[in-house]
Protein backbone atom coordinates (compact mmCIF):
# COMPACT_ATOMS: atom_id res chain seq x y z
CA UNK A 1 0.00 0.00 0.00
CA UNK A 2 1.56 3.40 -0.56
CA UNK A 3 1.82 5.89 1.44
CA UNK A 4 -0.34 9.19 0.95
CA UNK A 5 1.66 12.45 0.34
CA UNK A 6 2.06 15.59 2.18
CA UNK A 7 2.11 18.01 -0.02
CA UNK A 8 3.66 21.60 -0.19
CA UNK A 9 0.70 23.72 1.72
CA UNK A 10 1.35 20.58 4.72
CA UNK A 11 4.97 20.97 4.75
CA UNK A 12 4.63 25.28 5.22
CA UNK A 13 2.10 23.74 8.13
CA UNK A 14 4.84 21.86 10.40
CA UNK A 15 6.95 24.15 9.22
CA UNK A 16 4.99 27.16 11.22
CA UNK A 17 4.29 24.16 13.88
CA UNK A 18 7.57 23.57 14.91
CA UNK A 19 9.14 27.48 14.97
CA UNK A 20 5.56 28.29 17.22
CA UNK A 21 5.17 24.89 19.22
CA UNK A 22 4.13 25.66 23.01
CA UNK A 23 5.20 22.68 24.33
CA UNK A 24 7.12 19.46 24.09
CA UNK A 25 3.85 17.48 23.09
CA UNK A 26 3.37 20.38 19.95
CA UNK A 27 6.60 20.03 19.27
CA UNK A 28 7.01 16.35 18.96
CA UNK A 29 4.12 15.99 17.05
CA UNK A 30 5.37 18.59 14.06
CA UNK A 31 9.01 16.97 14.82
CA UNK A 32 7.35 13.58 14.14
CA UNK A 33 5.88 14.32 10.78
CA UNK A 34 8.42 16.47 8.96
CA UNK A 35 10.68 13.59 8.26
CA UNK A 36 8.00 12.04 6.66
CA UNK A 37 6.75 15.22 4.90
CA UNK A 38 10.56 16.17 4.02
CA UNK A 39 12.09 12.96 3.42
CA UNK A 40 9.56 10.59 3.24
CA UNK A 41 11.11 8.41 5.43
CA UNK A 42 9.37 5.57 7.02
CA UNK A 43 8.12 5.41 10.41
CA UNK A 44 9.79 2.94 11.81
CA UNK A 45 13.13 5.30 10.51
CA UNK A 46 11.11 8.24 12.50
CA UNK A 47 10.67 6.19 15.64
CA UNK A 48 13.63 4.68 16.04
CA UNK A 49 15.49 8.40 15.18
CA UNK A 50 12.96 10.33 17.91
CA UNK A 51 12.90 7.56 20.28
CA UNK A 52 9.19 7.36 20.02
CA UNK A 53 7.07 3.91 19.51
CA UNK A 54 6.47 2.39 15.86
CA UNK A 55 2.31 2.83 16.92
CA UNK A 56 2.72 6.29 18.35
CA UNK A 57 4.42 7.85 14.97
CA UNK A 58 1.59 5.99 13.01
CA UNK A 59 -1.39 7.51 15.61
CA UNK A 60 0.44 10.94 15.01
CA UNK A 61 0.39 10.42 11.03
CA UNK A 62 -3.11 9.10 10.64
CA UNK A 63 -4.17 11.38 12.40
CA UNK A 64 -2.54 14.19 10.57
CA UNK A 65 -3.88 13.02 7.57
CA UNK A 66 -7.61 12.51 8.38
CA UNK A 67 -7.89 15.51 10.33
CA UNK A 68 -5.32 18.03 9.71
CA UNK A 69 -3.46 20.59 11.42
CA UNK A 70 -5.34 20.84 14.57
CA UNK A 71 -3.96 17.78 15.73
CA UNK A 72 -0.63 19.96 16.09
CA UNK A 73 -2.19 22.27 18.95
CA UNK A 74 -2.92 21.26 22.21
CA UNK A 75 -6.69 22.46 22.28
CA UNK A 76 -9.13 20.21 24.08
CA UNK A 77 -11.23 18.09 22.11
CA UNK A 78 -14.33 18.42 24.57
CA UNK A 79 -15.90 15.27 25.40
CA UNK A 80 -18.17 14.31 28.29
CA UNK A 81 -16.57 15.69 31.25
CA UNK A 82 -15.67 19.11 28.85
CA UNK A 83 -19.45 19.89 27.99
CA UNK A 84 -20.24 19.53 31.75
CA UNK A 85 -17.99 22.06 33.03
CA UNK A 86 -18.94 25.89 32.36
CA UNK A 87 -17.16 29.35 33.32
CA UNK A 88 -18.71 32.51 35.16
CA UNK A 89 -19.99 33.80 31.76
CA UNK A 90 -22.20 30.84 31.40
CA UNK A 91 -23.82 31.25 35.17
CA UNK A 92 -26.38 33.04 33.86
CA UNK A 93 -27.32 30.39 31.35
CA UNK A 94 -26.82 28.26 34.13
CA UNK A 95 -29.33 29.79 36.26
CA UNK A 96 -32.08 29.90 33.51
CA UNK A 97 -31.58 25.82 33.31
CA UNK A 98 -31.73 25.82 36.53
CA UNK A 99 -35.00 27.88 36.99
CA UNK A 100 -36.31 25.42 34.05
CA UNK A 101 -35.86 22.60 35.71
CA UNK A 102 -37.24 23.75 39.02
CA UNK A 103 -40.57 24.60 37.43
CA UNK A 104 -40.79 21.88 35.29
CA UNK A 105 -40.56 19.39 38.50
CA UNK A 106 -41.64 20.50 41.65
CA UNK A 107 -39.94 17.66 43.31
CA UNK A 108 -37.98 19.53 47.04
CA UNK A 109 -34.69 17.93 45.33
CA UNK A 110 -34.74 19.65 42.96
CA UNK A 111 -35.31 23.03 44.57
CA UNK A 112 -32.82 21.89 47.15
CA UNK A 113 -30.33 21.74 44.29
CA UNK A 114 -31.06 24.72 43.32
CA UNK A 115 -30.42 26.38 46.06
CA UNK A 116 -26.77 25.20 46.48
CA UNK A 117 -26.15 25.98 42.93
CA UNK A 118 -27.31 29.63 43.49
Amino acid sequence: MEKPEIGARQREELTTALKTAKSKEEYQRALCLWPRADQAMGSRQIAKMLGMSFGGVRNIHSKYLRKGAKILTNVPIGGRLESLIYSRADSDMMSFFLKQISDAFTDESVVIFMDKAA
